[in-house]
This record gives structure tokens, C-alpha cells and sequence, in this order.
């Protein structure tokens, strides 16, 4: 032991392993403050990940209620769609029916209308002056009736033929008013009673002519016609597709 008062004095190897240790702990600290970074970080990105995660399955669950309502839609789509395919069926029967009925129908349009009058005595003058000894007004007619109080009178046979055959024959001789007894002295024009969807086709027509410069347009048997000069080629009118190709030529 050293003498009792005096200074005690470190050895140089005591020295060196303090100095060692001394940079192992600043090492230390550095090392100790990087994880503390590390943890900081870790955090965050944890933090991060469960917030995209939430968000993921919050975004999965909304596709999947998308995906949902669009397959739906679809479905939706395709009964409209079936129920469109039936109505048009069921418009197109019944077009046909109510073309079928009024094919037996004549129209006898500028008849004055006059007060206790009686269209049946009228229509056999009409028969009379014409001549027209193959129809029989009490056997060949079903109805006979002014449309309100217009010009217009409907005639509906019971044989489409009949039909067809005075339709060819009026039109060949028109009537007028005086051939009724009427004081004036008017035309008396002869048309076809046509189903809504022809009557509606029939009027695009006519203003088609009208724009195109077309002579002639008449119905016959329900069917439209046009015809450009008295030497061209009658054309039948089907649509409205009819009327567009025709825009072409």
C-alpha cells in the first residue's frame, strides 16, 4: 500500500481502458439515439399502414357495394329491355289488328254535314251515279257514321274486296257535292282509314314530298306510295328508314 498522505497516480493501462470505455459510450449513446429515430419511425409507418388499412377495407367494402349496384343495374337493364321487346310485340299486334279492322274502312272526306240528314240515302246516290251495281248498301255495310260534325264519313264494308273495288272505282270518278243534292259544287275525296302508326308515317311522307319535290302520294290496301313523276316508278313507304334511304338518291 502506498504510504499513508500520499498521492495515489493511475497506471497507463487504467488510463487507456477508461478511454476506451469512454468511446464505447459515446458510441453507445449514438447507437441508443439512432434506435430512438428508428422507433420514432417505426411508429409513424405502423400508424401509417393501420390508417391504409382501415382505408383499404373501407375503398374493398365500397367496391363491393358498387359492384353490388351495378350488377343490379344490369339486371334492371335487362327487365326493361324484356318488358320494351313485349310492348313492342304487343304494339305490333295491335297496330296489325287495328290495320286489319280499318282495311275494311273507306273515309269520304268535303260531305257538308246538314241537319237530320241520312248518310245511307247519300252513299246509294253515290252507287247510283256510278254505277257501281256489285254492292248492295243493306248486305255489303257495316257502318256508316260522320266523324263528329266534320266533312269526314266513315264507311266500313264487311268484304275487304268490296272494299277495295269501290275505292278504285270513286277514285276513277270523284263525286262531288252537287251529286247529293248540295246547292255548291265541291270535291268529294275518297281515303283510306289508316292505323295510327300509318296515319303518323303518312304525314312524314307527305311533308317529305313536299320537300323533295315528289308529284304524286295516294294509300292503297294500308300501304303508302310515293311517286317522283307521272312516268317514275311508285315507291312504297314502309318507315321512316324508307325516307332516309330515299334522301340519298
Amino acid at each position: 500500500m502506498p504510504p499513508k498522505g500520499s498521492k495515489s497516480s493511475a497506471s497507463p493501462a487504467i488510463i487507456e481502458d477508461d478511454e476506451k470505455f469512454k468511446k464505447l459510450d459515446s458510441k453507445l449513446d449514438v447507437i441508443i439515439s439512432q434506435l430512438s429515430e428508428f422507433n420514432v419511425r417505426i411508429t409513424s409507418v405502423e400508424r401509417k399502414t393501420a390508417e391504409f388499412e382501415d382505408t383499404f377495407e373501407y375503398h374493398s367494402k365500397e367496391i363491393s357495394d358498387l359492384r353490388a349496384e351495378v350488377k343490379e343495374l344490369k339486371q334492371s337493364k335487362a327487365n326493361v329491355e324484356k318488358k320494351l321487346d313485349s310492348f313492342d310485340s304487343l304494339s305490333g299486334k295491335v297496330d296489325a289488328s287495328e290495320q286489319a279492322s280499318r282495311g275494311k274502312c273507306i273515309e269520304l272526306n268535303g260531305i257538308p254535314h246538314s241537319k237530320d240528314e241520312n248518310l245511307l240515302e247519300g252513299f246509294k246516290k253515290i252507287l247510283k251515279n256510278l254505277k257501281l251495281d256489285y254492292i248492295n248498301p243493306m248486305l255489303d255495310i257495316d257502318n256508316m257514321y260522320r266523324i263528329r260534325q266534320t266533312s269526314r264519313v266513315i264507311i266500313r264494308f264487311l268484304h275487304t274486296s268490296k272494299r277495295d273495288k269501290f275505292f278504285i272505282d270513286y277514285r276513277r270518278n270523284i263525286q262531288d257535292t252537287s251529286s247529293l243534292g248540295f246547292s255548291d259544287k265541291a270535291k268529294i275525296y275518297i281515303n283510306e282509314v289508316l292505323s295510327r302508326s300509318q296515319n303518323e308515317l303518312f304525314w312524314k311522307t307527305r311533308n317529305f314530298k313536299k320537300e323533295h319535290s315528289y308529284r304524286f302520294i295516294w294509300t292503297f290496301k294500308q300501304k303508302i306510295y310515293l311517286r317522283k313523276t307521272p312516268d317514275s316508278d311508285a315507291i312504297e313507304i314502309s318507315s321512316e328508314q324508307d325516307l332516309d334511304t330515299l334522301k340519298l338518291v
